[in-house]
C-alpha cells in the first residue's frame, strides 16, 4: 500500500533518490528542486510537491509549478497523486502537464481534463545524448554566442512566433508578455543561445529549459521560417551542447514532436537517441 502526502523541507534526500532513477525524465522536477527546493510560491521554479511512499521511499512524484504547469514522474499511484496535488493546490490554474506520455494521459483523466478538447496535446518523444558523442556540424562560417541585451526584443519576437507554431496560441499581449519574461529569465541565468553570421545577427535561437551540474535540457529551439532548411537549429543546438560541455556537463536532452521530421533528423545527427514517449497537453 502506498501513502500519499506533501512534500516539505527535510524531504529532499528521499526526493533526489528517486527522482536520479529517472534522471533525462525529470530535469524539470530536479532543476526546479536544485533551484528552488520544497518551497511552494510565486517565484520562478518554486511548486508544490506531493508524493507517493512505499514505506520511506518515494514511488511517485508530481509537482504543481508557479508557471500553473505539472510535472509527473509518477510511475506508481498516478491518478492518486493527481487528485491529491489538485486538492492541496493554492489558486493557481493547471495550464498544462508534461512527462512520460503514458503518466500524463491519467493524470489528466483523473483530473477530469479529458471532457473538453485541450490546446494543444503533443505525443512527443525524449532524446538522449552523452556529449563525449556528439557529432558536430561543421560550422560553416557561423557561430554560437550568447544573446546581447538589445537582441532580447527580437527574441521575444520568435519566442511568440514559437508558441503560435508549436503550441497552437493565439497571439496576444498576455503571450508577448509571458515570451518577454521567458527571455529575460532564460537570459538572466546565462543559459540562452544565438546562431550568428558574419554580420552577428542572429540566424536562431536555443536555450536550456533545465540545468543541473551534470545534464541540461534544451528547449525552445527555434529558426524563422525564412531562414529554415540550412542547418541553423542543429548548429545552435550543438554550440549549446558545446558550451554545456564546457561547463562540466557530461549529457544532454530535449524532446519534439514525432512528427517534426527536421528537427528530428537533425537531433539524429548530432547523436541522440530516443529514450521513450514524452507527453505535453496544454489545457
Amino acid at each position: 500500500m502506498t501513502s500519499i502526502r506533501e512534500l516539505e523541507p527535510g524531504d529532499e534526500a528521499a526526493l533526489l533518490q528517486f527522482l536520479d532513477c529517472h534522471a533525462d525524465a525529470s530535469m524539470f522536477l530536479r532543476s526546479n528542486l536544485a533551484a528552488a527546493g520544497l518551497v511552494d510560491g510565486a517565484d520562478a521554479y518554486q511548486g508544490r510537491w506531493v508524493a507517493a511512499f512505499l514505506g520511506d521511499a518515494i514511488v511517485g512524484v508530481l509537482a504543481h509549478f508557479w508557471n500553473g504547469m505539472l510535472a509527473v514522474q509518477a510511475p506508481m499511484a498516478t491518478e492518486a497523486l493527481a487528485r491529491t496535488a489538485d486538492a492541496l493546490s493554492p489558486p493557481r490554474p493547471v495550464v498544462g502537464m508534461t512527462g512520460p506520455l503514458d503518466q500524463v494521459m491519467r493524470v489528466r483523466e483523473a483530473l477530469g481534463l479529458t471532457l473538453q478538447p485541450p490546446r494543444f496535446f503533443g505525443r512527443e518523444e525524449l532524446f538522449g545524448c552523452d556529449l563525449a558523442a556528439m557529432t558536430p556540424p561543421p560550422p560553416g562560417g557561423l557561430r554560437v554566442r550568447a544573446p546581447r541585451l538589445d537582441e532580447l526584443a527580437l527574441l521575444t519576437d520568435w519566442r511568440v512566433a514559437y508558441h503560435v507554431e508549436a503550441y497552437n496560441a493565439e497571439p496576444s499581449d498576455a503571450l508577448t508578455a509571458a515570451s518577454a519574461e521567458e527571455i529575460t529569465l532564460r537570459h538572466g541565468e546565462g543559459h540562452d543561445f544565438v546562431l550568428v553570421g558574419d554580420d552577428d545577427r542572429p540566424l536562431a535561437y536555443c536555450a536550456y529549459n533545465a540545468v543541473l551540474a551534470e545534464r541540461v535540457q534544451i528547449g525552445g529551439v527555434y529558426t524563422p521560417p525564412d531562414r529554415r532548411g540550412q542547418g541553423h537549429a542543429r548548429r545552435v543546438v550543438a554550440g549549446a551542447m558545446a558550451e554545456a560541455a564546457a561547463r562540466g556537463a557530461a549529457r544532454a536532452v530535449l524532446f519534439t514532436g514525432t512528427g517534426n521530421q527536421p528537427a528530428r533528423r537533425a537531433y539524429f545527427s548530432l547523436g541522440f537517441r530516443i529514450l521513450g514517449d514524452w507527453g505535453v497537453i496544454l489545457v
